[in-house]
């Protein structure tokens, strides 16, 4: 309430300000005596930081079909990273997952897939080209 610039008498509409119609409520030095003491009493919003969990978005969850989401867990003398079901479709009895498990299991499962030599050839060299 105290930063709209209506009191003022001006109106601003898609960014644009205009003279409005009407007579001002507050005087313009009382209005800018108001924003410098909200600047001064203003304290700077808190950020949140971005977490680094590499395999949230990848995978869905077997049972229930729900993603799959990261959190940190602290203990041990230690911060670890644990990937788990969102449960977002109801009860899911899978539990947490450590993410160094998760990549060995990864791992596991990528040592299956096998390209054959022309398509790496051709990969490979569209990789020296980017």
């Amino acid at each position: 309430m105290l930063t709209n610039k209506v009191y003022l008498g001006i109106i601003v509409h898609n960014g644009e300000s205009y003279e409005g119609g009407f007579p001002p409520i507050v005087s313009r030095a009382t209005f800018e005596a108001v924003q410098k003491v909200l600047k001064q009493r203003a304290r700077p919003r808190r950020t949140r930081k971005g977490h680094n969990f590499p395999f949230v978005g990848l995978f869905e969850c077997g049972e229930c079909g729900g993603m799959i989401t990261a959190q940190w867990a602290h203990g041990n003398g230690g911060s670890y990273r644990y990937y788990r079901c969102t449960k977002k479709f109801g009860t899911c009895r899978q539990g947490y997952l450590r993410e160094d498990l998760l990549a060995e299991q990864l791992k596991s499962q990528l040592q299956n897939v096998a390209l054959c030599d022309d398509w790496a050839e051709k990969m490979l060299a569209k990789v020296d080209e980017w």
